[in-house]
């Protein structure tokens, strides 16, 4: 969204419009001391950034539901698994089924009777998530607040490439044909390609990935396609995804050849943040009605813009404001957040919603937090974030020879649409390098 204005931004009037946007991802954070930082690679100073988040637990002979529910205590954040299907449904009664199945495709399916067994001793939590999604044949989903869902859909496992201290890999790609004739008898049709990213962070921080840029695919005739940005933007910054070390990006190509039988080489770069950081800073609650004083840390600058108190408890909006290139990241447990009240007490708060708009080259982000059973309140909201700069380094990926074919699609005419998509699912893996 892009507020139009004369004059510098001003952190109290830029409106920011709420709307569901993925930005927080899942990750455990330990108290850190304020200002910790990580400095350019090759500086003495090591990166002080939060360790991966890890966790220890037995889980013994549990179906899905249940071990769900140990996760969500284990984790704090909530794990939703779908309710199961009534007796007579088109499905076992046991089970959960994606509709609509593609055509000639069994539909995907929860089995609720399935059992299992985990012993996690200090394991990564990507790692400890990515097992239960083995096992259970299924994939998760991340919301804004950082809760997970169960979907039926078993885990992509597509082919991977190496790009310096990440990995890329292809999860998905969906080919689209449409056609159209207009009333003068105008012919069109329109190609695309699109292809679902997944870049994971395996010996750097996961806080450096910015995006995947400059994507080019070429099919087994050797006609290719390039992603064109727009001149001088970068493109939008890649998703948090539920597993903690891991982003996620969907890239969408104008594809104007016949449909391609085969890729052969899909390649590109990966961006990264040259400099993270970990910030603390609090912030004075005003009273119910009022707003804060501004807070900068660096070029960040924090704001509570609206303080309300009721029967419920306590509700803020915080506003983030930053310039344009730069990240400010939030994590969605343990508490981002929380109010320090006068004699000490810590009072976590939850994120229940977020914002964001663009002004005269700032970024300004909006959150809303709440906590339940606090009103009038005295105290400091003590807030944590990761700030990213300098998204200028790039690492270069290649991957040869992707192992799925591109099945015909649909039968495409009269405005009607046609395709295929293809989820890498299976145990290949693709050729890649640097």
């Amino acid at each position: 969204m892009v507020a139009e204005g004369k004059g510098s931004p001003d952190v109290r009037s830029v409106l920011v419009p709420l709307i569901l946007v993925v930005w927080l991802p899942v990750g455990m954070m330990p108290p850190p001391a304020a200002g910790m930082a990580a400095g350019e690679p090759g500086n003495q100073a090591a990166p002080r950034l939060p360790a991966s988040p890890r966790i220890s637990a037995e889980l013994r002979d549990l179906a899905i539901e249940d071990a769900a529910a140990r996760l969500e205590s284990i984790l704090r954040v909530k794990v939703h698994v779908p309710p199961r299907l009534p007796a007579g449904g088109d499905a076992a009664p046991s089970r959960l089924a994606v509709a609509p199945p593609v055509p000639g495709n069994a539909p995907d399916l929860l089995d609720y009777e399935r059992r299992g067994s985990f012993s996690w001793k200090d394991v990564p939590v990507a790692d400890a998530l990515r097992e239960f999604c083995r096992h259970y044949r299924c994939s998760l989903g991340m919301d804004y607040r950082g809760n997970l869902t169960v979907s039926p859909i078993p885990l992509a496992t597509g082919p991977t490439a190496s790009a310096g201290d990440y990995q890329v890999r292809v999860e998905a790609l969906n080919y689209t044909d449409s056609r159209s004739v207009d009333a003068l008898g105008e012919f069109t049709a329109r190609r695309n390609l699109s292809l679902q990213f997944a870049i994971r962070a395996v010996s750097a921080h996961v806080a450096r990935i910015h995006s995947l840029e400059n994507i080019r695919v070429e099919d087994q005739a050797g006609r290719d396609v390039l992603e064109k940005p727009a001149p001088g933007q970068l493109p939008g910054p890649a998703a948090p995804r539920a597993f903690p070390d891991e982003r996620g990006q969907t890239v969408r190509l104008e594809w104007p050849y016949p449909r391609p039988e085969r890729l052969r080489l899909i390649e590109g770069d990966l961006l990264l943040y040259r400099r993270v950081s970990l910030q603390q800073v609090e912030i004075a609650v005003p009273a119910p009605g009022q707003i804060s004083d501004i807070v900068e840390s660096g070029d960040v600058h924090c704001q509570l813009v609206q303080v309300d108190s009721s029967a419920e408890g306590l509700r803020v909006t915080l506003r983030l404001m930053c310039p344009a290139e730069m990240g400010v990241l939030l994590n969605a447990f343990p508490a981002t957040a929380e109010i320090v009240l006068p004699k000490g007490q810590r009072v976590p708060m939850v994120v229940t919603g977020m914002g964001w708009g663009m002004s005269e080259g700032w970024k300004s982000m909006d959150f809303s937090l709440a906590v339940a059973g606090q009103k009038d309140v005295q105290g400091k909201l003590r807030l944590r974030f990761l700030r990213q700069e300098r998204p200028d380094r790039r690492v270069h990926f290649r991957l040869t020879d992707f192992p799925y074919p591109l099945s015909p699609g649909l039968p495409a005419s009269g405005g009607q649409s046609g395709g295929s998509q293809e989820n890498a699912r299976g145990s290949a893996t693709g050729g890649g390098g640097k």
